[in-house]
């Protein structure tokens, strides 16, 4: 649990940094000040909001943002599924720093997978393409907007290889060609991550 934990919140602190800012001031983590912090800050946790950073919550009719917002206040909820606007995810970030008692920011993740604000042709018709820059455009388009609306992952490229037409989610992935899902998928990685994870523009996939 504290090994999970430790990643968590090193990774949090790596795409938010304002929270570890009080105490090393306003310059890039050293890795032995990121490892420190850390340290120091599962020691004040109790086991409970441990558990909770490991929470991924999609909102909806089942998880209302009532709801959020009450397990924001006690620590049991660390990430944040289907809150894709800046507003929101604003709102929820706020409540964070106002309302929890150790203030860690959350994640917000959603599936990018054609496209953040800009709507781009599915990975089924970008696979027929066979042009890798053009993906590669895709993905540093998609990270782009998609970070600037707050969202700090994504679940793409799907790069399941996909052979029954029958599936739903066909249409989310390369076709049925290893070689290709394999090189369109680590082309759309690489652009959407970023030279670093210090970049402003870059999401985890």
């Amino acid at each position: 649990m504290k090994w999970i934990c430790s990643i968590s919140l090193a990774v949090s602190l790596a795409i938010q940094p304002a929270l570890a800012d009080d105490m090393f001031g306003n310059h890039p983590m050293t890795e032995q000040a990121r490892d420190a912090f850390v340290n120091q800050l599962l020691g004040k946790m109790t086991l409970d909001e441990k558990i909770g950073q490991l929470r991924l919550i999609s909102v909806g009719p089942d998880n209302p943002k009532e709801a959020i917002r009450d397990m924001i206040q006690h620590g049991q909820v660390g990430a944040i599924f289907n809150t894709v606007t800046r507003p929101d995810i604003r709102a929820m970030q706020d409540q964070v720093m106002q309302l929890s008692r150790l203030k860690i920011p959350l994640f917000f993740a959603y599936d990018v997978v054609h496209g953040q604000r800009t709507v781009f042709p599915i990975p089924l018709g970008l696979a027929s393409s066979w042009d890798l820059d053009a993906v590669a455009e895709v993905g540093r388009v998609s990270a782009y907007e998609a970070a600037d609306d707050g969202l700090n992952m994504t679940w793409a490229p799907m790069v399941d290889v996909s052979r029954e037409p029958r599936w739903g989610r066909v249409s989310e992935g390369f076709g049925e060609d290893t070689f290709l899902t394999s090189q369109m998928g680590s082309t759309l990685v690489k652009a959407m991550q970023g030279k670093s994870p210090a970049d402003r523009y870059s999401i985890m996939t």
